[in-house]
């Protein structure tokens, strides 16, 4: 009976032993636990043990944590089940941002939209300007405009002789000559002189169009466009470039 019992009290005391030593036990229970520390020296080593990690933890460096870890007293409280009204946002806080340059969310969604549709302008400019520049001096062609070039073709020759030419006829008298005379002047036939003469050749030329060159009231105001598409380029890009600084420094 007396060793059941002194085998019940080594639980009954090992289970007291940290309170023991942070002296949270009650008076009766305390004088109890020193009574059996006297009389069992295993329950008194393994107080004295316990002793001894308490005093090696104690002299161990604290662990370093990362901030990450470490819970705020909003969180500490939320986590416990209170529930914590957010705090009022401070008049000094939000006149110092303002100061800095922060916007609203509607302020900064309209300055986001006007750069848009500033850049949508300057890209419109932009094509207008080539467009009419192309328009302005139009691209000449490879080859000269006004080039002719001559392509000769064979024609067949006339298969009929040239009609005989009528030899006109002298009204005088006639003075009676000699027949050698009368030889050298009777008219030679025709038929000699037409298949001696060569056949007419058909000469053939070919001309190229030239490209149409623009009026000059057309390159008149094209001109006249120039100074006033590249001012209102340099604008617009001064206005892109602005809105997205300011855009950019007030995220």
């Amino acid at each position: 009976m007396f060793s059941k019992s002194f085998e019940q009290m080594h639980g009954w005391v090992d289970a007291r032993l940290s309170a023991y030593i942070d002296n949270q036990l009650a008076r009766d229970e305390r004088a109890r636990v020193d009574a059996h520390l006297r009389e069992c020296a295993r329950c008194e080593k393994n107080l004295a043990s316990l002793q001894w990690t308490i005093a090696l933890a104690k002299q161990a460096p604290a662990p370093v944590t990362n901030k990450s870890f470490t819970l705020s007293p909003q969180e500490k409280f939320a986590r416990a089940g209170f529930a914590i009204a957010p705090a009022a946002p401070s008049p000094t806080l939000a006149r110092a941002k303002t100061e800095r340059g922060a916007l609203p969310v509607s302020k900064f969604s309209a300055l986001r939209f006007a750069t848009a549709l500033a850049t949508l302008l300057l890209v419109a400019l932009i094509g207008f300007d080539f467009i009419t520049q192309f328009q302005a001096n139009p691209q000449i062609a490879s080859a000269p405009a006004a080039e002719k070039f001559v392509a000769p073709q064979s024609v067949p020759q006339a298969t009929n002789a040239l009609p005989r030419v009528a030899q006109p006829q002298i009204v005088s008298t006639p003075t009676p000559l000699s027949a050698d005379a009368a030889q050298k002047i009777s008219p030679q036939p025709a038929t000699g002189l037409a298949a001696q003469s060569p056949a007419p050749t058909a000469r053939v030329e070919a001309r190229v169009e030239p490209t149409r060159a623009p009026s000059e009231s057309q390159t008149d105001l094209a001109r006249q466009q120039t100074p006033l598409v590249r001012i209102a380029e340099i604008i617009l890009v001064l206005i892109v470039i602005g809105l997205g600084v300011v855009a950019f420094r007030s995220r």
